[in-house]
């Protein structure tokens, strides 16, 4: 009967030692990933942020646990008309939004995905925002330069137009 107990001592602790290896792995994953992330409740309090979105909003990522997103994150009273999570929680889909936000610093491409209970019933959202503020730049100098090149054949069809006026 000992030599059972003890394999089983052995087994229980292995499987335990198992669980605190993948536990880390996905705490080093999560804080890996450079978009920001936040695990958030249905009431829309913070369950858990990683290292990129603690960093950008210059807190540890524990003491976001319990805040909500959008005083926090947003600085406004309740959630905003736009808020991709107060879609998703009318319609239970996945919901991707780009969004400004100045309190971040910038244009993100925002998507949440809603996480559910054992029992299927909505317990909060992954919400997970890429920030794409170069991209956004590029897109609006490029968008200035064609606008430029628009007016300026234009003028130039103009002048090309004036030309055999001018040459009589």
């Amino acid at each position: 009967m000992a030599l059972y107990s003890a394999a089983m001592d052995a087994e229980r602790k292995r499987a335990e030692e198992q669980i605190v290896r993948a536990k880390q792995d996905w705490e080093r994953t999560f804080d890996a990933v450079t978009d920001l992330i936040a695990i958030m409740d249905d009431n829309y309090r913070i369950v858990r942020i990683n290292k990129a979105m603690a960093d950008r909003l210059g807190i540890l990522p524990g003491e976001a646990i319990g805040l909500t997103c959008y005083e926090h994150v947003h600085g406004t009273k309740e959630p905003s008309p736009f808020c991709p999570y107060k879609k998703m929680i009318a319609d239970g889909c996945v919901q991707t939004a780009e969004i400004y936000e100045d309190k971040l610093g910038g244009d993100f491409l925002v998507t949440v995905s809603p996480l559910h209970d054992a029992m299927g019933r909505l317990a909060g959202c992954v919400h997970v925002a890429r920030d794409i503020t170069q991209r956004k730049r590029s897109e609006e100098e490029r968008e200035a330069l064609v606008f430029e090149l628009k007016d300026a054949l234009s003028k130039v069809k103009k002048l090309s137009g004036l030309l055999p006026i001018c040459s009589h």
